[in-house]
């Protein structure tokens, strides 16, 4: 009987608590739902808002973008040449500025999605040429209407399948002192998919964007039926009147559905984008919601009642054993074990706890080793990859040398190859000392100084006496050398530099490759710095060979931390450092050999 009542005190409290707690929720209910109806509406406007103030940006950006280069090429020497002297070019030369006039344009279309077509005219040749098509005559009236946007000073206007830009040169005084022009047919698909994005945030999928030149000359919109000059009438009208204003929108009724209406403006391209989305479709829903929530709250308080007895006797006590276990597994006590009652249901929960907690335990063991050896395979396989690097241009440079009788340099250059092959091919060691990498890599160099003459020069800082023994993966240095042959001074005439220098701390060594080549990009240097760090967050990049394989044989072998960063030399090319661990027992072992 005292443990009835204690439990029924617990039950009581429980309930008790719950009328406590939701009383004054119940009283708040109905201002926090008028917050949260205003707080939706305005954050749905807002969204709505925004899209068509980054709609009409981008389209404005892009517009004078693809306007630049109508500009560039109505000045391009190529359209001049073929315009103004045309008629008496020799067919080849002729045909060969068509083409290439040809993929001009056609790199001009494939530059935007918003682009449907290009086509040039010129008069003196009484023919087009287009983009994507072989087609060579262009009407009568699209040249007019070229003519007529620049009498109106309008960046766009219509033509024969939709919106177009046109382009003059020079400035005609005349309607027909030109010497060519250009129309750039837009496509109103790509346009009317952008309007459709922009009035159908969430669940607003009945909202209309229409694009539209005030003078009235064309609109396009995602419903066709709101190009039609009444409707849009209707809109512009109730914007110029204000309608009731709310915020960054007004309300207006148009045949007889009210409508939340939002305005944006380009003087730039002398356009304007309205956005108008029924209001029942805020109202509606902010009412269906106001509605489910006064309704959960009243279910919501009767099952509580009703389960609050049967929660403490069969689900929270056995519950509160299974989480203390799970913390315990949380803090890597794989040990756990929970008692099963028979005839309870958390019998078969403990159970499978139990065959959870020992799998797990299994599992990780399983999963570390599997890692380990991944980790030492893919070094290997790595290694094995990168080993005839340098072996796919040495024929080549010997065949040359041989060409031209020089039998001194075949005789030193096969030298210095034969010990570049015998470093690689004396064992299967994976480990090297760093003295011996460096001998390797300056057979490397002595090869291309003899193969590039006086064209470069190379300049190595002697390695310090007390890292030479440290043991390093093999094939470190050389393929960063070669890269900044291949890639950075190979196509240099002259006064092309290569220098390899040393700097370390107490626990690092950096061994610094840079040169002095002049085609490194910004651009290019940026997908170089993206590429290494994709390597440290992925080991699935499909690359084996060259920079990125030593970047990660470096990581495999010592960690995230260490391997290759890539930046400008003060040189002027690219700047390549290798940061390795000066690890204790091979320094210890080099300052040991040394004291003897």
């Amino acid at each position: 009987m005292k443990i009835f009542n204690i439990r029924r005190t617990v039950l009581a409290n429980l309930v008790a608590i719950f009328i406590v707690l939701n009383v004054p929720v119940y009283i708040m209910n109905f201002y926090i739902t008028q917050h949260a109806e205003q707080n939706i509406l305005k954050r749905s406007t807002d969204a709505i808002g925004s899209n068509a103030r980054y709609f009409l940006d981008s389209f404005e950006t892009e517009i004078q973008r693809i306007d630049r280069l109508k500009n560039e090429y109505l000045s391009n020497e190529e359209f001049l040449q073929l315009a103004i002297e045309g008629p008496y070019l020799d067919p080849y030369t002729k045909n060969s500025l068509i083409l290439s006039v040809k993929d001009k344009l056609a790199l001009l279309k494939t530059s935007s999605t918003f682009v449907k077509d290009v086509k040039v005219y010129f008069p003196n040749l009484q023919r087009g040429v287009f983009a994507s098509s072989y087609e060579n005559q262009i009407a009568k009236e699209d040249v007019r209407r070229m003519l007529g946007s620049y009498k109106d000073k309008s960046m766009l206007h219509t033509s024969r399948t939709g919106l177009a830009l046109g382009g003059l040169y020079p400035v005609p005084l005349t309607d027909d002192n030109f010497i060519h022009s250009i129309e750039i047919e837009l496509s109103e698909p790509s346009i009317k998919k952008m309007l459709a994005n922009i009035g159908s945030t969430d669940n607003h999928q009945s909202g209309v964007a229409i694009l539209y030149n005030p003078k009235g000359h064309w609109s396009v919109s995602n419903h066709a039926e709101w190009q039609e000059s009444t409707r849009l009438s209707a809109l512009t009208d109730a914007v110029k009147q204000g309608g009731e204003p709310k915020g960054d929108y007004v309300i207006a009724d148009v045949e007889r559905e009210s409508y939340m209406i939002m305005h944006e403006k380009s003087d730039i391209l002398g356009v304007e984008l309205l956005v108008a989305v029924p209001e029942a479709e805020f109202t509606g829903m902010l009412s269906r919601y106001s509605y489910m929530l006064y309704s959960i709250l009243v279910v919501s308080l009767l099952f509580v009642l009703l389960f609050a007895y049967w929660i403490y006797r069969l689900i929270h006590q056995p519950f509160q054993r299974l989480m203390a276990g799970l913390r315990r597994i949380e803090q890597g006590d794989f040990e756990t074990v929970l008692s099963t009652r028979k005839g309870d249901e958390f019998s078969i929960v403990y159970r499978q706890f139990n065959s959870m907690a020992s799998r797990l335990k299994t599992l990780i063991q399983e999963v570390y080793e599997h890692k380990i050896r991944l980790q030492l395979s893919e070094l290997k396989q790595l290694q094995s990859q990168i080993n005839p690097h340098f072996l796919y241009n040495s024929y080549y440079v010997i065949y040359r040398l041989a060409q031209r009788h020089d039998v001194e340099q075949v005789a030193e250059y096969t030298r210095y190859l034969g010990d570049y092959f015998k470093y690689i091919t004396r064992n299967a060691s994976e480990m090297v000392a760093l003295a011996d990498e460096m001998n390797h890599a300056d057979a490397y160099i002595r090869i291309q100084m003899l193969r590039f003459s006086n064209r470069i020069k190379t300049d190595t800082e002697p390695l310090p006496e007390e890292i030479g023994k440290l043991q390093v993966p093999k094939l470190l240095i050389q393929p960063l050398i070669e890269n900044a042959y291949t890639h950075g001074v190979e196509s240099k005439l002259r006064d092309g530099y290569v220098r390899l220098s040393f700097t370390r701390t107490d626990q690092d060594l950096h061994i610094i490759i840079e040169d002095n080549g002049e085609g490194l990009s910004d651009g290019a240097l940026g997908e170089l710095r993206e590429r290494l760090s994709l390597m440290n967050e992925d080991n699935t990049v499909d690359e084996t060979t060259g920079m990125l394989n030593v970047h990660k044989r470096l990581q495999l072998k010592y960690g995230s931390p260490y391997g290759l960063s890539a930046e400008r030399s003060g040189l002027g090319g690219l700047k390549i450092v290798m940061m390795i661990p000066l690890t204790i027992d091979n320094m210890h072992e080099a300052r040991s050999e040394r004291d003897v």
